[in-house]
């Protein structure tokens, strides 16, 4: 690689194949469990999990919990499992970016799967999916998120990791959401930070396509301080 600030490497983690993402300060890595391509851990610091540690990563149930790095529907079936690993390769992206590409086979539908993170030397990841129909009838394609997984694996348990020392031990919300409420013209800058309750909560967008209220999110850790800036991107639709 030519940016000295980017770093992609495929190696093992235990019998885990993996993908490691270095990008400036992001440290990134993700490894095929279970038939499942789910993420291990995220850095924000440049800091590197050790070999003798990234066995042991996440720690959490990858069959029970939600933990692949994409979700992917075709022919009424989701295949978020049953993937085995082919191979993990660098390419040229376009304008001086270097992309990493994690390609899969799928055990029981005819398709393949380039999972392709692009590096540009910042701190942000770009993400997306290449899918090829292998076999000789289409195959509709009806669910794709190129970026999913685990965020963080912190206990947010006071006295476990409590690295930030404005958190509050009776505090309801671990985790805070910001994002653009509004969807109208003038109302761009209408943004808000919402507690997030426990179980499930979205945020539905009516006006897809439209330059107003885009799909830019912030979460909050509360218990270590830190937090995830994600962008969504689709085509404008002007009439």
């Amino acid at each position: 690689m030519n940016n000295p600030t980017c770093e992609i490497s495929f190696t093992k983690s235990g019998d885990r194949p993996t993908a490691r993402y270095v990008s400036d300060t992001t440290v990134c890595e993700e490894a095929l469990e279970h038939g499942r391509l789910i993420r291990l851990y995220w850095s924000a610091s440049g800091q590197v999990e050790r070999e003798n540690a990234t066995p042991k990563l996440p720690g959490i149930d990858s069959l029970t919990l939600p933990l692949q790095v994409f979700d992917l529907e075709i022919d009424g079936q989701a295949l978020h499992n049953r993937w085995e690993w082919v191979t993990g390769t660098t390419r040229p992206g376009r304008r001086d970016t270097t992309e990493g590409v994690v390609e899969l086979r799928h055990q029981l539908k005819p398709v393949t799967l380039k999972v392709v993170t692009r590096l540009d030397g910042s701190p942000i990841l770009a993400r997306y999916l290449e899918i090829t129909n292998t076999g000789e009838q289409p195959l509709p394609l009806s669910n794709v998120t190129p970026c999913a997984g685990l965020l963080w694996n912190t206990g947010t348990t006071p006295g476990i990791h409590h690295a930030n020392p404005a958190f509050a031990a009776g505090r309801p919300d671990k985790f805070t959401l910001g994002y653009f409420e509004a969807e109208k013209w003038g109302e761009e800058g209408d943004f808000r930070w919402l507690g997030l309750p426990r179980g499930s909560y979205s945020v539905d967008r009516n006006n897809k396509g439209c330059l107003f209220g885009w799909p830019y999110y912030v979460i909050k850790n509360n218990v270590t301080g830190e937090m995830f800036f994600l962008g969504i991107e689709w085509s404008a639709i002007i009439s």
